[in-house]
């Protein structure tokens, strides 16, 4: 009888044991991410996804983590931090150029159909303006590098109003006409006298990237990236049409694939 006991108890202990050792293996992740270097604040995991994202043939753990404002939803110092899925091991740790904002997120999206994920990052820098910030990282299986940055997205397009009504966009060797007659009455009277001719010339603006959209490319299997702007009348709320310029993922560098516009 006694030898049973001694037999459970032995058991009992290299359960409790394992269970120990198990609990400690999951959280070795969360440790080395959330442990803070010395006078850093603590910092929060907005979201966590398995991916492969090296092109290795073995899956990373992409961690994207922030210090989040006191009661409030803006998030500061804004990093993604890529780990070696198996043995905990840090890759790399990824910060974005405008690494704030609302509603960080980081998805992993394979754009050339190689197998391999990219990683879009995107957030809300304010909401009264509706900006935001957009980032594709990428690897070539020994470092991370961005793929896309929307600041350095350089974007030649003029728009101008025109005699009877028409909006014209200049981009590059095309042009697009936007028909604007079906706007209020009192809006044209400002622009345009009763033969519909222009009192002045009188230029529009373009804005940054408003948006970005994933789809996806049956010719390569990946997927595109579609960069949205707005042209804007008299002010940020005159929304004429959006541009939409679609770039694909090609030998590691994103180039332009067609432009098309959006009323």
């Amino acid at each position: 009888m006694t030898k049973n006991l001694l037999n459970t108890n032995n058991i009992g202990m290299k359960v409790k044991l394992l269970l120990v050792l198990s609990l400690l293996f999951l959280s070795t992740l969360s440790l080395n991410f959330v442990s803070a270097e010395q006078g850093e604040k603590e910092r929060v995991i907005i979201c966590q996804t398995t991916v492969n994202a090296c092109g290795d043939e073995e899956v990373e753990t992409v961690v994207l983590s922030a210090v989040e404002k006191e009661g409030s939803p803006f998030f500061e110092d804004i990093k993604i931090t890529v780990f070696e899925n198996k043995s905990g091991k840090l890759l790399s740790t990824l910060r974005p150029t405008i690494n704030y904002g609302y509603n960080p997120t980081v998805t992993p999206i394979d754009f050339d159909g190689n197998g391999v994920c990219e990683l879009l990052f995107s957030a809300k820098n304010d909401t009264s303006s509706d900006d935001s910030c957009f980032y594709v990282f990428g690897s070539d299986s020994e470092e991370f590098f961005t793929l896309y940055d929307f600041e350095t997205d350089v974007f030649q397009l003029q728009a101008n109003y025109k005699n009877y009504y028409k909006v014209a966009l200049n981009l590059d060797k095309d042009t697009f006409l936007v028909d604007i007659s079906n706007k209020d009455r009192n809006y044209l009277s400002k622009l345009y006298n009763e033969n519909g001719k222009l009192y002045k010339e009188c230029k529009l603006s373009v804005s940054n990237v408003k948006s970005v959209v994933p789809t996806y490319s049956y010719e390569t299997g990946g997927y595109n990236l579609i960069i949205i702007r707005r042209v804007f009348g008299y002010d940020r709320s005159d929304v004429i049409c959006r541009v939409a310029t679609t770039l694909s993922l090609e030998k590691g560098k994103f180039t332009k694939n067609k432009t098309a516009i959006i009323l």
